[in-house]
């Protein structure tokens, strides 16, 4: 069973990274991760974490698998000068920076990335999910104290994947 979900976790990084480069649509994506720690500080950023896996029986020698992942996104805004004048760093420029990362309504950003993968097709053409969703989507900021604080915004994505596999 453990096989199946790090397979599945595979190819979600290798589909999402697949869409960081240039023109991509998450070109403005500079770091990705295999967990929901985003250490490097290099933001926006994303963070793809194994979160679950259960197994249901089926029919005879037959289980289905089910795999929680939980996606984290993050977007940070900073002071930027608007001509003469300096607009400091605020949540709605944050999450400016964030939505489009998560879906930017014309089937751009991770959710449509996913939604649009579902079967986690492997290199060999092998399905690795006989059906995904995405479960949920929760925003979250994080405003500091201070003159000039730091601004984050984050949203965290969950995602399933299922899969029968034989016993």
């Amino acid at each position: 069973m453990e096989d199946v979900g790090a397979q599945q976790w595979a190819q979600i990084m290798t589909i999402l990274q697949a869409q960081m480069i240039a023109g991509g649509q998450l070109a403005e994506l500079k770091d990705l991760r295999k967990s929901l720690h985003l250490w490097t500080g290099a933001l926006p950023a994303a963070g793809v974490q194994l979160i679950e896996l259960t197994e249901t029986p089926r029919a005879t020698h037959r289980n289905l698998v089910t795999t929680l992942f939980h996606i984290l996104v993050s977007a940070e805004s900073t002071a930027t000068i608007d001509g003469s004048t300096e607009v400091p760093a605020n949540l709605d420029a944050a999450l400016a920076t964030l939505q489009p990362l998560v879906n930017d309504g014309t089937g751009n950003g991770i959710t449509a990335i996913l939604r649009a993968n579902f079967g986690l097709v492997n290199a060999s053409g092998q399905p690795l999910a006989l059906r995904t969703q995405v479960k949920s989507v929760r925003y979250y900021n994080d405003i500091g104290a201070g003159e000039t604080p730091q601004i984050f915004a984050y949203a965290l994505i969950g995602f399933e994947a299922q899969v029968e596999v034989s016993i």
